[in-house]
Formats: C-alpha cells, structure tokens, sequence
C-alpha cells in the first residue's frame, strides 16, 4: 500500500529580483557606510541601524528607490496570500540597514511589532551568508523536540527529507527582495567571506481601512486617540 502525502500550511516566502542597477546598489551601500561611520559605533561585527538611530530610513530619499520595490511586493504578496488589499492601508513603521561582516551571523529573532517584514539585499558577496528560516512549531513534529540537530545528528532524522528539516535556509543575491510574515523566526547563516554583507530591512503593518464591524485588525489611524487626551 502507498499512501500520499499533502502538504497543508505552508510558509510562503516572496522572492523578486528588484531590478536595480549596479550604481543604484552602490549608492545604497554607500549610505549605509556612511551612516555607520556616524554613529561612532563600534561596527567590527554585525551593524544594525535600528539600533544605532537609524530606525526609519524610508523617509530617507536615497533609499526611495528600494521602497518603491517593496510597495510593489506587498502588493503582490498579498493578492497572493488572498488578502484583500483594498481593506488595508500598509505602511511602513520601522526601516533600518545591516552590514554583516566576515564570520559573523544575526542572530534567531522575529519582528514582534510587525505584521509583514521585507528585506532587500543590494551587495552580497559569494559565501557571505543565507536567510534562514524556521517555524515556531513544527506542524509535522510527533513530540516536542524531534526536529533538532541531535536529531539529525544520531540519526534519527533523514538529512535529505525537507518535511522534517530543523529550518529552511533560503539563497540570497544581490538585488534580490524577499518578503514572509514577521512572527517568523528567522536569522542569518554565517558570512564565510572576507567581505561584508549589505541589506535593508523593513517592517509593515496592515491597517484596516474601515473598521466598522470588524473584530480583528487595527483600526484606522485617524480614530485613534491619545490617552492623554483625558487627564
């Protein structure tokens, strides 16, 4: 007897290269070296702006050319997911860029304050380094702690099968944007390079458009208040 196996639920990453020129690119790893170098950090590792006071770079107008790129993705992703777009006004919240040096790594994280994040990588040297991905739980786990590396490591696992892979990790190149919700855990692999690693980050929120009746989602901005408005 054979059976067959279907795969419900997945995670769905976006993947597009951006198009952006060569020059386009080098501009924007400029700027982020020139930020770094402003901020006086000690930047021999890994270089994160929201950190370091440069949280919102959207409004910066170099960078435009890159949310442009993802105004575009959101727009695709979410008539993909099946998402009616013309319920929600997105926008970004949080912006920043991060330079990865050689045989360093981000750390595993999510972006709790957000809905959906992007990220746009404008230089990425050979061996420099992968998104990885992970669920916070595995749908397909039969016990807690099945999936891990002393798994994979004592054989219990089969190396090969991706259904029962710890995580996913996912290529990247240079001028190429990538979005996925932000409750995913994710980090980087480590930069085996001797080059530095660029990327822009950026988190989005939905927002409901017109909340009357509607339960779950925020409400637009224009009704909302300060408390402080009351004493």
């Amino acid at each position: 007897m054979i059976g067959k196996i279907s795969n419900l639920f997945p995670l769905s990453i976006y993947q597009v290269n951006g198009g952006l020129s060569k020059q386009v690119r080098d501009t924007l790893v400029k700027e982020i070296d020139n930020s770094i170098e402003a901020s006086g950090s000690d930047a021999k590792g890994t270089w994160t702006g929201d950190v370091e006071g440069y949280h919102n770079i959207h409004k910066t107008e170099v960078y435009r050319p890159v949310f442009t790129l993802f105004a575009k993705a959101v727009r695709e992703y979410t008539k993909a997911m099946g998402v009616r777009d013309n319920e929600y006004d997105t926008y970004y919240t949080r912006s920043w860029g991060v330079r990865q040096r050689s045989d360093k790594i981000i750390e595993p994280h999510t972006h709790a304050v957000s809905h959906l994040t992007g990220v746009y990588y404008p230089k990425v040297p050979e061996g420099s380094g992968n998104l990885v991905v992970h669920p916070k739980e595995h749908q397909n786990e039969l016990f807690s702690g099945l999936y891990n590396s002393d798994s994979y490591g004592d054989g219990s696992l089969d190396l090969g099968n991706p259904l029962c892979a710890e995580n996913h990790g996912i290529k990247v190149t240079e001028d190429l944007l990538v979005l996925f919700p932000s409750k995913t855990p994710h980090k980087t692999s480590p930069n085996v390079s001797d080059k530095s690693r660029y990327s822009i980050s950026t988190d989005i929120l939905f927002v409901l458009k017109d909340a009357n009746r509607k339960e779950h989602g925020i409400p637009p901005i224009e009704e909302w208040r300060k408390t402080t408005a009351y004493g």
